[in-house]
């Protein structure tokens, strides 16, 4: 089996097979993202609670996954991230073929949980550090972007062929003799959850039998584990807090409506599942024609704190200029398929373009020996950011003025208003960062 250590350059397959558990999370991260919003809805109708269920997955990502991308870096015996990779994964499986099946809330709540929890524990906390101790510097932008193509890729079949069938039914014809019943009926809610565990199982089977990570000495014995010691690791050292606000950055201006966007278009603007499938799907390839070539050839020749300053400011106007469009120009304030896409792609490549830029200048100025520690603080911060704004932004829509006559309801494209002031604060994050660089160069100088 290969042995993944860290090198000048790697070769370009591993790029692209340690990419595929990217795609696999991407398809994973739109089942929670859209079609748990579908799940949760059959249950119950408040924004603000649906905002909180859908949260939890980023509650997890400061309480469960920080501390796994810490305790990775300490672990002895061999393997450092695979334990946790393989434990998360193995309860995620069973997680997903539950959620579909689930009888009330009540069950689909703990579900949820359980699914965030292996999420955190398999996938958020330990793989970035494992991923980052394989790809070198000089290779990390374009491995961004073919990371950026696997999820692209995955969300594309999830969003073309997936999601418009979630409210279809599925039959089989089986051997009645062997298995004592003719046909076998599944919805298109339940396929995309079995696949989605499908997905993950190959995951995990290949983390098991394929990936081997480099082995730890022994005799690099860890200090004990405390409360003071993690967050003196995480949060001690000064220059960690530029670090902190640039992912406040990044995570203010990715809020966006979250689980409330397919409610927008399929409530508030009457637009089928399909017609939303298709939608987010012509922006998946717009995202690949426009974003992902441009990217590829910037990302590791221009400075990555101005080209994430660009994707901030670009991030901030969109939802802005989308709240004017639909309230003051847009026919009965119901945008056309054109028009949706067009502002919905603005702000998909804009955050795209940030998100690309950010990655690889986190883990640049991250010493490999604490790439876990910064991990568990990029978590923490951006998981306290997302989960509180991404509650806010639920909170906002219930308490705004509700639509006016039949149907009536909410008024999910508020919202937006809420997320330009969310992108305001993530621009100011970014220029604090980018001042402060500048006095320090003279002085380095």
């Amino acid at each position: 089996m290969p042995v993944l250590t860290q090198q000048a350059r790697i070769s370009w397959r591993w790029v692209v097979l340690m990419a595929l558990p990217v795609g696999v999370f991407a398809f994973v991260d739109k089942v929670s993202g859209t079609a748990m919003t579908f799940t949760i809805r059959k249950f119950i109708a408040d924004p603000a609670l649906i905002s909180l269920l859908g949260s939890l997955n980023i509650a997890g990502n400061f309480l469960v996954a920080p501390l796994v991308a810490w305790t990775s870096d300490r672990w002895r015996g061999g393997w450092r991230r695979k334990p946790f990779i393989i434990i998360g994964l193995s309860l995620l499986v069973p997680a997903l073929i539950a959620m579909p099946l689930a009888p009330n809330i009540w069950v689909l709540g703990a579900t949820i949980l359980l699914y965030q929890f292996a999420v955190d524990f398999g996938f958020t906390g330990p793989w970035k550090p494992l991923y980052y101790e394989v790809v070198p510097s000089g290779q990390r932008g374009r491995a961004a972007v073919v990371n950026r193509l696997a999820s692209v890729v995955a969300r594309l079949g999830f969003n073309f062929v997936l999601i418009g069938q979630f409210d279809d039914l599925h039959t089989m014809k089986l051997n009645r003799a062997l298995l004592g019943h003719s046909v076998l009926a599944l919805t298109g809610e339940q396929v995309v959850y079995f696949l989605a565990a499908a997905l993950v199982a190959a995951v995990l089977l290949f983390v098991l039998f394929w990936v081997k990570e480099e082995p730890v000495p022994a005799s690099a014995a860890p200090d004990p584990v405390t409360a003071r010691g993690f967050l003196n690791e995480v949060f001690r050292p000064a220059a960690s807090w530029r670090l902190y606000l640039l992912v406040f950055a990044g995570a203010a201006a990715a809020v966006g409506l979250a689980q409330l966007q397919p409610l927008l278009i399929t409530e508030q603007f009457g637009y089928t599942k399909r017609a939303l499938g298709n939608l987010h799907g012509v922006i998946i390839l717009l995202e690949i024609g426009l974003v992902l070539p441009v990217m590829a050839w910037l990302s590791d020749r221009t400075d990555r704190l101005t080209l994430f300053r660009a994707g901030m400011v670009l991030a901030t106007v969109q939802p802005l200029a989308y709240w004017w469009f639909v309230r003051f120009i847009a026919a009965n304030q119901i945008p056309s398929v054109t028009a949706i896409i067009v502002f919905s792609a603005f702000g998909a490549l804009a955050r795209t373009a940030a998100a690309l830029s950010l990655d690889p200048l986190l883990f640049d100025l991250a010493p490999r020996n604490r790439l876990g520690a910064l991990n568990s603080g990029f978590l923490i911060v951006r998981g306290l950011t997302t989960v509180v704004l991404m509650n806010g932004v639920g909170l906002w829509i219930k308490y705004a003025q509700r639509r006016p006559g039949p149907p009536g309801g909410y008024d999910y494209m508020s919202g937006y208003l809420y997320v330009f002031l969310c992108g305001l604060l993530g621009c100011a994050a970014a220029w604090l960062v980018a001042a402060q660089r500048r006095r320090a160069e003279p002085a380095a100088g």
